[in-house]
């Protein structure tokens, strides 16, 4: 899929699609890796486990993105199940993915990694950087995500500004205007910390960068 078109102007036809190949089985490593940009949804409730990674190699300067184009969601959310999103850079949610207007309920199930990027909705646009992108603010309006979240920058659904910009949407009770949906929640899987999804990038414990001894009285 290439010449994204991230505005929402065409909310159906947001992509140029070229199918190479359908019903790809996932391979018996359980790792799929892209050399470019990556585009994800799931069809429907997916079942199995996979890590879905995107990286440029060589002297390749534009590091590749992982863009959430669609609901990811498990069949099941007991640990048999899980997705594995590795970007290079960005783990992106398409301000297309979204549904445009009424009530939803908009879920994301995956464990995601931003080796050098974030793992967010966007503030802007792609193809107008200077255009804040499209907001969210009915209570009936709601963003889940079941997972995990690694970054190296920030991680957000949502972002709030003082004036018009763009497609953000008015909040009255907080007199700010919202790109992003504002009505989230956020669960960590406990089931990726025994199993994570298919050669996912863990540690083995942890490391103390800085301790402090804070002595307060009883």
């Amino acid at each position: 899929m290439s010449n994204e078109d991230d505005t929402q102007t065409n909310h159906t036809t947001a992509l140029t699609r070229t199918v190479v190949q359908t019903g790809i089985t996932v391979p018996s490593s359980g790792v799929i890796f892209v050399e470019d940009n990556v585009w994800v949804r799931t069809a429907s409730n997916f079942t199995g486990r996979v890590t879905i990674a995107a990286g440029r190699l060589g002297n390749d300067t534009n590091a590749a993105d992982i863009n959430i184009a669609g609901e990811v969601r498990y069949g099941s959310k007991n640990g048999s199940d899980a997705i594995g999103l590795v970007a290079e850079n960005d783990v992106l949610i398409a301000p297309y993915a979204i549904p445009r207007t009424g009530a939803f309920t908009f879920e994301i199930n995956a464990a995601a990694l931003a080796q050098s990027g974030s793992v967010t909705y966007p503030g802007t646009y792609k193809v107008n950087t200077s255009r804040c992108t499209r907001g969210w603010v009915n209570p009936d309006q709601k963003f889940v995500y079941y997972g995990s979240v690694a970054t190296r920058q920030y991680w957000t659904w949502n972002y709030t500004r003082s004036s018009a910009c763009g497609d953000a949407a008015y909040n009255a009770s907080s007199n700010r205007y919202i790109s992003g949906v504002k009505q989230t929640t956020t669960d960590y899987d406990y089931n990726l910390y025994y199993a994570p999804p298919p050669s996912y990038p863990i540690t083995g414990g942890y490391d103390i960068l800085n301790w402090r001894e804070v002595i307060t009285k009883p």
